[in-house]
């Protein structure tokens, strides 16, 4: 058997033990990678489920723009329209005054007292009529030419209209 010197053998078990000690390092290098590779499949994975999500919310939220634009509209028809019909109201309301004038100016006392009046107060029409009295035209004779006279023929309402 072929005798070693004792350096030699000495450097030998050193390089063993330096070579062990390698080993289990790189044993330990390579169990952290695999967890480190591991943790990057799950974190790429995890990168895919929130760009998804992300995309979703996007559209979620396109939806969402699109239908407070649609109600932004109807809200300005809503408000153009109640514009429009305060508008006819107060015309309606102008209209009604000069109905009420006029007739206040037409009929007498004793018409007014007629309507349940003393003749002293003025009257307002309750509600909006909408019907028309009718005009009739005859022919009178009075002297030799023919006038035609107006003849009016008021249609009544069951329910009074007049208010004190």
């Amino acid at each position: 058997m072929k005798r070693w010197p004792i350096a030699q053998v000495l450097q030998m078990l050193i390089l063993r033990q330096q070579l062990g000690d390698a080993s289990i390092e790189i044993q330990a290098y390579t169990q952290a990678l695999k967890k480190v590779e591991a943790q990057l499949v799950t974190h790429q994975k995890n990168q895919l489920w929130y760009e998804e999500k992300i995309r979703f919310m996007k559209i979620d939220l396109d939806d969402k723009t699109n239908v407070l634009t649609y109600h932004k509209k109807l809200l300005a028809e809503a408000v153009k329209e109640k514009d429009e019909l305060k508008t006819k109201l107060e015309s309606f309301e102008t209209s009604s005054k000069s109905l009420n004038t006029m007739l206040n100016s037409q009929l007498s006392a004793n018409d007014k007292v007629g309507f349940g009046h003393n003749g002293a107060k003025e009257f307002k029409v309750s509600k909006t009529i909408t019907s028309v009295s009718e005009v009739e035209t005859s022919n009178s004779e009075t002297s030799n030419d023919k006038v035609e006279m107006p003849k009016i023929k008021t249609v009544r309402m069951s329910e009074p209209i007049i208010k004190e």
